[in-house]
């Protein structure tokens, strides 16, 4: 691009930039679909140390004439938006500033597994997460909902070399393709959308379902009040 156009091919540090999208009808609900979608944008600046410096994140499109004045769509309670994403730290611009300086001398690569086994690790920099929290610590308050309400699930995958990921819920079911479930796929950067109208009052777990993801962190927690 040159000119005018140059501006939005990046932001540099200090500097802003207003994009403008337009949303034909083919971005938004097909037939079939719930009134709400999930996409996704991150940055091409760096299509590999971007993303693994936190540059991604959601888009939600309503059907027209399906939203209200605040955007979320009509005939949902709650929005919970999730991204499992496994994060290579050592591909971060903050790499340098985050990591110590023996990164390097630390293996790069799975520990192979024998089947059915989660004791294979990745090393310390590659962290397996859900919006960045790992083991539990996302805060309760950030996925809490009551009893009874409509509550729609946004969850999306990462682009790493394992994101590819099995979100279930605990105690409750969603709804996703017209089919009742607890327990749904996401392949590398897929985006799936989820309704939940939860009948069970408790405090929840909500994790992937591989199992060395979870012994890895990918695991957090979510409530259903009264």
């Amino acid at each position: 691009t040159s000119g005018a156009d140059k501006a939005d091919d990046g932001v540099p540090p200090g500097g802003t930039h207003k994009y403008t999208w337009q949303v034909p009808e083919r971005a938004g609900p097909a037939s079939g679909d719930v009134n709400s979608v999930l996409w996704m944008y991150h940055s091409h600046v760096d299509e590999h140390r971007d993303p693994n410096t936190g540059l991604v994140g959601p888009m939600i499109i309503t059907v027209r004439g399906q939203a209200k004045p605040d955007g979320t769509p009509q005939g949902v309670d709650r929005e919970f938006v999730v991204m499992f994403v496994q994060d290579h730290e050592e591909d971060s611009w903050h790499a340098e500033e985050n990591l110590p300086a023996n990164m390097a001398t630390e293996p790069a690569l799975l520990v192979l597994m024998t089947p059915f086994s989660v004791t294979g690790t990745y090393p310390y920099f590659v962290t397996f997460s859900l919006n960045g929290y790992e083991h539990g610590t996302m805060p309760l308050r950030a996925l809490t909902m009551h009893k009874g309400e409509h509550v729609r699930w946004y969850v999306f995958a990462g682009t790493n070399d394992f994101d590819a990921h099995s979100p279930h819920w605990h105690g409750n079911t969603v709804v996703i393709n017209q089919m009742r479930t607890d327990v749904t796929s996401l392949a590398p950067m897929q985006m799936v959308t989820a309704d939940m109208v939860p009948d069970d009052v408790g405090i929840w777990l909500f994790h992937c379902h591989i199992s060395f993801h979870s012994a890895g962190g990918m695991i957090g927690r979510y409530a259903v009040t009264p």
